[in-house]
């Protein structure tokens, strides 16, 4: 399972809390000597736009099929992600996913399938660079990786399952 990860930083202002919200924390009894803190935080915190990070980075996703050809038909063995990382038609993905395949199929969003090869691997990483011809799809924005912490959020974005276009948000646990 392959699925490009972002941390994010940008917010979208809306997420405040009311003073109803923030009684409502004590009554559920939420006090501590933080808890003004908390809740002032809370009051001036922001929360991240996930629909436009998906509708940014979701683009630039591709599912990819790992397996071999058995009696003329393709046989995946395994199935995950990738994602442009240039014009040229490389793609990034996990090593793991498509380390001993003998035939690697790459599906656009609009179920154009490609046969892709290995022309990077890097096991100790888990990495892998795969091109493919005549892909037609552009690059997701890329920028310096920040200072991540835990606490803050994270979009895992791609095709975890053979679900197509997906999108799991969470936390940093810890790193």
């Amino acid at each position: 399972m392959g699925l490009l990860c972002l941390s994010l930083n940008a917010c979208a202002q809306s997420g405040t809390v009311s003073t109803s919200t923030a009684k409502s924390m004590e009554d559920d009894g939420v006090k501590s000597p933080h808890s003004a803190g908390a809740v002032k935080a809370l009051k001036t915190s922001c929360r991240p736009d996930f629909v436009t990070v998906f509708q940014q980075i979701s683009p630039s996703t591709v599912g990819i099929a790992a397996g071999r050809m058995r009696e003329g038909r393709f046989k995946a063995k395994r199935a995950g992600t990738g994602f442009v990382w240039d014009k040229k038609g490389h793609l990034v993905t996990n090593a793991h996913l498509v380390a001993e395949s003998e035939m690697i199929r790459v599906r656009r969003r609009d179920g154009k399938v490609f046969v892709g090869r290995i022309i990077g691997l890097d096991v100790p990483t888990d990495l892998a660079v795969i091109k493919v011809d005549k892909l037609d799809l552009s690059p997701a924005n890329r920028h310096p990786a920040p200072t991540i912490k835990p606490g803050e959020w994270v979009a895992a974005v791609g095709h975890p399952f053979g679900m197509e276009h997906s999108i799991a948000v969470g936390v940093i646990s810890a790193v």
